[in-house]
């Protein structure tokens, strides 16, 4: 089983992408865009599938060379045992807002001991995002920690990562460029239909948006 230390000093040099596809992809498709994005080198990409299946998800991880991340919508440290037991994700994503302090620092010591990153999900404000902050940086394995600019004037899918546990320092932040500069030019080009990417459904738990 590859782990997180696989990557490269170079890796945490210039610009890091990332991508998701907000849990809308079947395997066929999600295999297949990987693939397309392999020669891109990203950083990972996050939630390609459903959280329907933890088998599926090992088995796109094993048939991509593109690190795979999720978590966002898992609530708990033993929901997220159920996909990281099973090989789920190179990046695991845990939201101390959701999960709590205890629960995060539980996901984040499994990630390291199974050779996995953590990048934290931080979609709030005010205590949430300190909440993430405080236990991200508590976390000898988080690779990146996301950070919303200005979530007041933010579309829904429009966030930042700024971060980086490596330096523990902040990166400077340039203006919010045009996607995100105002409420009224709302995107258009997400994957995912309005008010749906909120909640997921898990084995176990079912969200509605």
């Amino acid at each position: 089983m590859r782990t997180w230390a696989r990557t490269s000093a170079s890796r945490w040099t210039g610009t890091w992408v990332t991508a998701t596809a907000s849990n809308r992809w079947d395997g066929p498709t999600a295999a297949a865009a990987l693939h397309a994005l392999a020669p891109y080198d990203l950083l990972f990409f996050e939630e390609p599938l459903a959280y329907d299946d933890p088998e599926e998800y090992a088995q796109l991880r094993a048939e991509s060379t593109v690190p795979i991340a999720g978590g966002e919508q898992l609530t708990s440290a033993d929901e997220f045992r159920l996909w990281t037991s099973r090989g789920a994700f190179d990046i695991v994503q845990p939201d101390a807002a959701w999960l709590g302090l205890s629960d995060f620092m539980t996901v984040g010591a499994q990630a390291a001991s199974d050779g996995a990153g953590i990048a934290s999900h931080s979609w709030s404000a005010g205590g949430g995002v300190m909440q993430n902050l405080h236990v991200a940086f508590a976390c000898s394995a988080t690779v990146i920690v996301e950070a919303i600019p200005d979530p007041a004037s933010c579309t829904p899918g429009c966030g930042a990562t700024t971060s980086s546990s490596r330096t523990a320092t902040c990166c400077p932040r340039r203006p919010p460029d045009s996607a995100c500069s105002s409420a009224t030019r709302p995107r258009t080009d997400s994957l995912s239909s309005p008010a749906s990417r909120s909640f997921s459904s898990v084995p176990g738990k079912v969200l509605a948006s």
